[in-house]
């Protein structure tokens, strides 16, 4: 049966789905709220998507495919509302675009080797593989939050010990503070005591000059940013810089190609046969990871000429900014390659490997789960275009439950923001990514248990 890019030959494939539109709803439903809970812990939530919709919703081999649809929402969601989000120690965009470059074409490569392996790996390995891999990482990553979580304690107690009483001081002899300059005194107070802060006062930007002008009027001494002899370097990266961007959608493209070409995911090579094992089964993936590599280690040497440069000019670097020098340009992106392999070889997301490999690397919270969340987005709609162009995913419904992503990731995304800005604590980030894992081998175990049973069953061997 011929199949086109939006499988509107795919109709049979799908008739099992469409006659029973109660599975739709139900699936749907329960995708969102798994969405919601699993964009809270900055992972796409294929752990849950997948058991979910293959028992609720009886998707069977579609499960896969429509989960990666509604992680892409979710992808898309998350890079719209985290573009423009700010870091949280320095004036730049809160995703950082070179972890991305050095981690995400690594990771790919990793994830088509890993694929290979999972074809001939048995169902039970895979499955202690699996629990055993998940079981670490979440063990890991709660063990980073609580320790990070103590940190904030810690850094809380003396930072109210160092500013508590001059702003007390001052607050007393400026009686005529409204409430809301009283609060904005407070709160900006207490953020410039994790960067040393002084007796001085800094704007804060969503406040605007306004209510600058009325505390000077009244007191409160407002510091006016100081010039830096390294303004040119601090200029250009207030904002996402584009060659950085560049490498990740043409390693993006390079993956697309290659997997259309050769087919996988029982999805038909696009343009001609791939005898499976054959010459160029085996020289497609060799050629892209070629230049996947080739695109790593450029994009590293100009990474590391500007980090030379910035140490040189006195750069100051914000808290958990990687060092992109020696055994860090080869050591991450090998680890990352790992990483792919047991994200493909195990059928789980990168993310949930590579958002606590960052917290492993010092990354702050915040910017490793937006960092996580934005790769997503590169790997989930390689595959679902994949879906879509070989007739295992139709359009309509990748849509929809795309959509449906989106609405679980922005529910999601603003429940964990609104705990962290009411707490003031990253950690928080960092414990939910834990608890997500942990879920997800828990669900994930269970599924595959059960399919084990199934096979031992199959094969008669109970008998």
């Amino acid at each position: 049966v011929h199949l086109d890019a939006f499988g509107r030959d795919a109709v049979n494939r799908f008739h099992a789905m469409v006659a029973e539109p109660m599975h739709d709803g139900v699936s749907a439903f329960l995708a969102l709220l798994a969405v919601t809970f699993a964009s809270a812990g900055s992972v796409g939530g294929g752990g849950l998507l997948v058991p979910l919709y293959v028992l609720v919703g009886h998707l069977g081999r579609h499960a896969i495919p429509l989960s990666k649809a509604t992680i892409m929402g979710g992808a898309i969601a998350n890079a719209f509302l985290r573009w423009r989000a700010r870091h949280p120690s320095a004036d730049r965009p809160l995703i950082a675009l070179d972890v991305a470059v050095m981690l995400e074409p690594m990771t790919l490569i990793g994830t088509v080797i890993g694929v290979t392996l999972n074809a001939v790996f048995p169902s039970w390995l895979t499955t202690v593989c699996l629990c055993l891999l998940l079981g670490y990482t979440a063990r890991k990553t709660l063990v980073k939050a609580f320790a990070t979580w103590a940190k904030e304690n810690a850094t809380s107690l003396e930072a109210a010990k160092t500013t508590a009483p001059p702003l007390l001081r001052r607050l007393s002899t400026s009686s005529r503070l409204t409430t809301e300059e009283a609060r904005l005194a407070v709160a900006v107070t207490e953020t410039d005591a994790f960067s040393g802060g002084a007796d001085q006062i800094a704007p804060s930007a969503g406040n605007g000059a306004a209510l600058s002008e009325s505390l000077l009027s009244k007191g409160v001494d407002v510091a006016p940013s100081a010039p830096r002899a390294l303004d040119a370097i601090y200029a250009r990266e207030r904002t996402p810089q584009p060659w950085l961007l560049v490498v990740l959608v043409l390693a993006w493209a390079i993956m697309l190609v290659s997997v259309l070409l050769r087919g996988g995911h029982g999805v038909q090579p696009l343009l001609f046969p791939v005898p499976c094992g054959g010459f160029l089964y085996w020289l497609i993936p060799l050629v892209a990871a070629s230049l996947l590599i080739c695109l790593t280690r450029a994009a590293g040497h100009r990474l590391a000429e500007e980090h030379l440069t910035k140490e040189a000019l006195k750069f100051e670097f914000a808290a958990g900014d990687p060092k992109w020098a020696g055994k860090n340009l080869t050591l991450l992106p090998l680890v990352c390659t790992l990483a792919g392999v047991a994200a493909g070889g195990l059928g789980v997301g990168g993310a949930m490997v590579k958002g606590p490999l960052m917290l492993e690397m010092g990354m702050q919270p915040a910017v490793s789960s937006a960092t996580s969340t934005f790769m997503i987005l590169f790997t989930s709609s390689l595959t679902t275009l994949q879906f879509l162009v070989g007739g295992l995913l139709r359009l309509d419904y990748a849509i929809f439950y795309a959509c449906v992503g989106a609405l679980g990731t922005v529910a999601g995304s603003k429940a964990v923001g609104a705990l962290v800005k009411r707490f003031k604590r990253q950690s928080i980030l960092a414990l939910l990514l834990g608890i997500n894992i942990a879920v997800s081998a828990i669900v994930m175990g269970i599924v595959g248990g059960a399919r084990i049973v199934d096979d031992v069953a199959r094969a008669g061997w109970g008998a």
